[in-house]
C-alpha cells in the first residue's frame, strides 16, 4: 500500500511525463505542418510553374505556401496591425525579410510590438531578417500579385 507521499509523487511524476508528451506532440505536429506545407508548395509550384526553390529555404522548412499568408492572420495589436499596414507588409514574406531594425524604424513600433511580432513569428517556425535569393524574390512577388492585398 503507497503512502500519500509516494501517491503524490508518482502523480507529479506522472505530471511531468504528460508535460513532456504534450510538448513533444506540440513539436511533432508542427513539423507535420511543415511537411504539408512543402507538399502543397510542389502542387503550387506545379500549378504556377515555379522552379529552384532555394535549398535555404527547405531546409528552413518554410514554403511559399506559408510565404504568402496574410499578416493579418496573426492576431496583431492594432498598433502592430496599423504599423504593418502603413509599411505595405501585408504578408509573411514581406514581414520575414525585415530586420529587428527595420522593424523599429516603422512609425509607432517600439520594443513592445517588436516583441509582439517576433513571438507571433517564432509561433509559424519564422523568423526576422531572412534574405531570399532573387529567383525565389521574383517567384514570390509574382505569387504575391495574383493575391488581393485589401
Amino acid at each position: 500500500m503507497c503512502s500519500t507521499s509516494e501517491r503524490y509523487e508518482q502523480e507529479t511524476l506522472l505530471e511531468e511525463q504528460l508535460c513532456q508528451a504534450t510538448a513533444e506532440i506540440v513539436r511533432l505536429r508542427g513539423a507535420l505542418e511543415a511537411i504539408m506545407d512543402v507538399c502543397a508548395d510542389v502542387k503550387l509550384a506545379t500549378r504556377i510553374k515555379l522552379t529552384n526553390v532555394p535549398e535555404a529555404l527547405i531546409l528552413e522548412n518554410i514554403s511559399l505556401r506559408t510565404l504568402l499568408r496574410r499578416v493579418d492572420a496573426l492576431k496583431f495589436s492594432v498598433r502592430a496591425q496599423n504599423g504593418l499596414r502603413h509599411s505595405q507588409i501585408f504578408f509573411f514574406g514581406d514581414l520575414v525579410q525585415k530586420t529587428e531594425l527595420d522593424i523599429l524604424r516603422i512609425k509607432n513600433c517600439g520594443r513592445k510590438t517588436l516583441k509582439e511580432i517576433k513571438e507571433a513569428l517564432t509561433e509559424h517556425n519564422l523568423r526576422l531578417g531572412l534574405k531570399f535569393g532573387p529567383d525565389f524574390q521574383a517567384q514570390f512577388e509574382a505569387a504575391k500579385m495574383s493575391i488581393p492585398v485589401h
